[in-house]
């Protein structure tokens, strides 16, 4: 006895319907292929290197990662592969340079951008050389210069953070979209510090510059310059001038 059309008609619907409820196997096997949760550490095809959480195969949550060529350590917390939360950023001290007996036992400056570093942290750029590839050549916590400490948001320095620059200047306060922006306080290597308004990177609204003598400038700033009403304070002689 033949089937008729309306047997037909239900079986082809049955099939469609267990397509639809029923998950492919080979999405099966690419769902455990993704990264979720914590994981041991994964080694990236330029050498850098990741542990801890993930989230549908991103960097999301605590982990640490290791920047091979920069020689450069994140701590902390990612959200969406990227710098996000808390995080501390740190770069390798770099041996002397070795070429003439007379030269000064300098530490070498590398001039390279947290921002730079940062979108090389993910992985998208070339392979580095050969010669930096060996594990025994890699980071190394002793090794280790803290950069930057505190407050990140989509691979920039964001909200509260001390950064600890080459020249020794040192600044705890704010900061937006990398750049020092609101209130903070900068200490300089001779001794005088300024505490007060940034604006992008410079000293810009009220502020105050205590020099190393023990003067001071009370007054408003900008674009990094005195500029409108203001006071200086003198130590020594006992005067103030507005």
């Amino acid at each position: 006895m033949l089937p008729s059309i309306t047997d037909n008609h239900t079986s082809v619907r049955i099939k469609a319907h267990a397509a639809v409820t029923q998950t492919p196997q080979w999405l099966l096997r690419d769902n455990l292929s993704l990264k979720s949760g914590p994981h041991a550490t994964v080694y990236l095809i330029n050498g850098d290197r990741y542990l801890g959480d993930w989230l549908n195969n991103k960097k999301h949550g605590n982990g640490t990662y290791y920047n091979l060529k920069y020689q450069s350590v994140y701590q902390g917390q990612f959200e969406n592969d990227k710098f996000s939360g808390f995080g501390t950023f740190s770069l390798r001290i770099p041996n002397p340079p070795t070429t003439s007996p007379s030269s000064p036992l300098a530490v070498l400056k590398q001039k390279v951008s947290l921002a730079t570093l940062a979108s090389e942290s993910r992985g998208l750029f070339p392979l580095v050389s050969r010669e930096f590839a060996s594990p025994n050549k890699f980071v190394k916590d002793r090794e280790l210069r803290k950069v930057y400490a505190g407050g990140w948001h989509d691979d920039k320095r964001h909200g509260r953070g001390t950064m600890f620059y080459d020249d020794g200047n040192v600044y705890d306060g704010m900061w937006e979209s990398g750049l020092r922006c609101g209130w903070g306080r900068l200490s300089y290597t001779d001794g005088s510090v300024y505490e007060g308004e940034w604006f992008r990177e410079q000293r810009h609204g009220e502020g105050v510059l205590v020099f190393a003598n023990g003067d001071r400038y009370e007054g408003t700033w900008m674009h990094d310059l005195k500029e409108g009403p203001g006071k200086f304070v003198y130590k020594t002689k006992r005067q103030m001038y507005e």
